[in-house]
C-alpha cells in the first residue's frame, strides 16, 4: 500500500504541491484553536488518509476544509484556493475559495465577514481538552 502511495505522490502530485508555493505544515489558526494541515502559498490543503465513501464523510471533509480557509482568511493569510489531497484514492481535488463559498452558500458571501462570524462563533464555545 505504501509504495503505492508514494510511487502516486512522487509521480504528479509532490510537482502539483510544489507550483502552490512555500509550504507551512500545521499552520495554527484562530490563536491555536484549529489547525489546517498545510498552507502551500495561497492554498489550503487538508490530507485525508481515510475514507470518503459515504457522505458524511464528504460533509465532515467539506466542513473541515471550508473552516480552515476562512479562518485563514480571518487570521490574515492570503488564501485564494483550497485543496484536499485524498492519498488513499489517489486524487488531487482543488477549488476557488470565493467561487466554491459562493456556490454553496447560492449566493456571493463576503469571505470576510463570513470568517469573521465563524471565528466569534469558535470564541465563544468552550475550548476542547485534548485526548488523555
Amino acid at each position: 500500500m505504501f509504495r503505492t502511495v508514494w510511487a502516486s505522490y512522487s509521480s504528479g502530485f509532490h510537482s502539483a504541491f510544489r507550483s502552490y508555493g512555500p509550504a507551512t505544515a500545521q499552520l495554527p489558526l484562530l490563536d491555536g484553536r484549529r489547525h489546517a494541515d498545510f498552507l502551500l502559498g495561497t492554498t489550503v490543503l487538508e490530507v485525508k488518509s481515510g475514507r470518503l465513501d459515504e457522505d458524511r464523510y464528504l460533509d465532515e471533509l467539506i466542513r473541515r476544509i471550508l473552516t480552515y480557509a476562512l479562518l485563514a482568511h480571518h487570521d490574515d493569510h492570503l488564501v485564494t484556493h483550497i485543496a484536499v489531497y485524498a492519498v488513499r484514492y489517489q486524487r488531487l481535488l482543488r477549488y476557488r475559495i470565493d467561487e466554491l463559498a459562493n456556490q454553496l452558500a447560492g449566493t456571493p458571501i463576503d469571505l470576510t465577514a463570513t470568517g469573521a462570524a465563524l471565528a466569534a462563533a469558535i470564541r465563544a464555545r468552550p475550548r476542547r481538552r485534548p485526548a488523555a
